[in-house]
């Protein structure tokens, strides 16, 4: 507490001009002077006063006395603390920092403005914007080499990219050409097979029928020789007013079993057609008579019946067996 506004407070409050004033007027004035409630009560019971809790009663009975004018009181001034060492470097900062501060603006506000620049200060700034444009003319000749290397790099790759598409676009035109000629080659092709199936079972089966006619007329002519070698046989049998020459008694007739069948006579034909190529339609034709003749001829070669004979056997008109040279005679 403050001892010393609360005596000035307590004399105050017995002066005998104030004591007939309320008493809420005396608190309140108290407490404008700048007391704490603790002060104040502090105030009110050293002065022998009521205390706040008695207010009302003493409002609700007045005590009469005369009414005079209020006196003013002033307290006394508070006492100057004293200043150490901390107040005086933080005014001595203030006071720097803002005269460092007016400084900076008068140098760089108000002096430019009253006092023109000199000319060595002009000639630096001059000085100092053309070396900032050379760098700009640097950067931006830099900036337009590197553009151009790009266009150039741009213009190259494009050109690349176009030659590379009309090659894929002529590889592509080729390569549809082939797949088109491929497909007409396979279409000829099928063709030309179906053309040569169609022929070659045409070809088989004529040539099934023809050889078919010929085993069958190979067959009657072996069944007409049989019949002959039988013939031939009964008649040698039967004895004869002539006698026969020397080699005919003494060559015998062979077999029937030597003769060849018709399986052995077709046997041998196709083996023939096996090894020999494939001939023209007329070719065929002579190869089968010829055919034919060989085996007329190994038929006969096989009866045993000597060339002369069979010469002898076939007489002409006219022939009666009697030689030359007794016909000249008789006649």
């Amino acid at each position: 507490m403050r001892e010393d506004l609360i005596q000035s407070a307590i004399a105050f409050l017995k002066d005998p001009q104030v004591a007939g004033s309320p008493l809420t007027k005396k608190i309140e004035f108290i407490e404008s002077k700048g007391l704490t409630q603790e002060e104040v009560q502090e105030v009110l019971r050293r002065s022998n006063e009521t205390p706040a809790s008695s207010i009302p009663r003493t409002l609700s009975a007045p005590v009469a006395a005369p009414v005079t004018a209020p006196v003013e009181y002033y307290n006394a001034p508070p006492i100057v603390p004293e200043r150490d060492w901390k107040d005086y470097f933080i005014m001595a900062t203030t006071s720097v920092g803002v005269a460092y501060g007016l400084y900076q603006v008068v140098k760089r506000y108000v002096v430019p403005n009253i006092i023109p620049p000199s000319k060595s200060d002009i000639e630096q700034d001059k000085q100092s914007i053309d070396e900032e444009f050379l760098r700009i003319d640097v950067v931006l000749k830099e900036i337009s080499d590197q553009n151009a290397k790009t266009t150039q790099q741009s213009a190259e790759k494009l050109e690349e990219v176009g030659q590379l598409s009309s090659k894929i676009s002529e590889f592509l035109g080729s390569t549809s050409n082939l797949a088109s000629q491929s497909k007409e080659d396979v279409k000829m092709l099928k063709l030309e097979l179906e053309n040569l199936k169609r022929e070659v079972t045409s070809g088989l089966s004529v040539q099934n029928n023809r050889v078919d006619s010929e085993l069958s007329s190979i067959q009657l002519e072996l069944a007409s020789l049989k019949q002959l070698i039988l013939s031939r046989s009964k008649t040698q049998e039967t004895p004869s007013t002539e006698s026969p020459a020397p080699s005919i008694l003494t060559r015998k007739v062979p077999p029937i079993s030597s003769i060849p069948s018709a399986k052995d006579i077709l046997a041998k034909e196709q083996l023939k057609k096996q090894v020999t190529p494939p001939v023209e339609p007329e070719a065929q034709e002579v190869a089968k008579t010829e055919v034919k003749e060989e085996v007329k001829v190994e038929v006969k070669a096989d009866t045993g019946i000597p060339a002369w004979q069979q010469a002898a056997n076939k007489k002409t008109p006219g022939d009666d067996g009697i030689p030359a040279w007794q016909k000249a005679s008789n006649a």
